[in-house]
C-alpha cells in the first residue's frame, strides 16, 4: 500500500488538539511516541528539567517567569518577548512535529494559557478552555504579538477561569 506521511501539526488545520499539557514530573519522564516539540516554563532561577533521551523529541524552548496573571511590578511576567519565542517556535516547529508538548511546575496555568493562546492563533477554537485555568496574562501576550506580526485579531475567550493558584 501507499505509505502516507505521518500528520504533522501544520496538516492539522483545526482538526486536531495539538498540544498535551502537563506538569514538570510528568514532562521530566514523558518519551514521545511521535515527533513532538516541547515548550518548557518555569520559574525564573529554576533549575532546567532533565529530560530523558529521545528520539521524538526534535527541539525544547525554555521561557521563565512568574504565574502571576496581571503585570506585577519587580516580577518577570509573560509579556512580549515571550510571546514572540513562543510564536516563532510554534511557527518553525509546526511543520515538523505532530504534538507539542507544554508544561510548567504544576501543569495548571502557564501551559494551559500556552496551549490556549496557540490553540487560537493556530484555528484550534477554544477547546483549551475547557482543561486547567490558563493564565489569562500568557494568552493575551500570545494574542496581542500575533495581531502585531498579522494585523489578525483574535477575541480574548471570555471563560477564562481565575486559578485558585495564580495570585492577581
Amino acid at each position: 500500500g501507499v505509505r502516507r506521511a505521518p500528520k504533522t501539526v501544520r496538516d492539522m488545520n483545526g482538526d486536531g488538539l495539538p498540544f498535551d499539557v502537563m506538569d514538570r514530573p510528568r514532562a521530566e519522564r514523558y518519551r514521545g511516541n511521535e515527533r513532538y516539540a516541547m515548550i518548557s516554563i518555569g520559574d525564573p532561577g529554576q533549575s532546567i528539567p532533565g529530560f530523558p533521551d529521545d528520539p521524538n523529541r526534535l527541539a525544547v524552548v525554555r521561557l521563565t517567569f512568574f504565574d502571576v496573571s496581571t503585570r506585577s511590578s519587580g516580577l518577570r511576567t509573560c509579556g512580549t518577548q515571550e510571546a514572540r519565542i513562543l510564536l516563532d517556535f510554534f511557527d518553525e516547529m509546526s511543520s515538523k512535529v505532530c504534538l507539542f508538548v507544554i508544561h510548567c511546575e504544576a501543569g495548571i496555568s502557564r501551559s494551559w494559557g500556552a496551549a490556549l493562546g496557540l490553540s487560537l492563533v493556530a484555528g484550534c477554537g477554544q477547546r483549551y478552555i475547557k482543561g486547567g485555568y490558563p493564565n489569562a496574562l500568557v494568552v493575551h501576550s500570545i494574542l496581542r504579538e500575533h495581531e502585531r506580526r498579522t494585523g489578525e485579531a483574535i477575541p480574548m475567550p471570555v471563560v477564562i477561569r481565575p486559578s485558585p493558584y495564580c495570585p492577581e
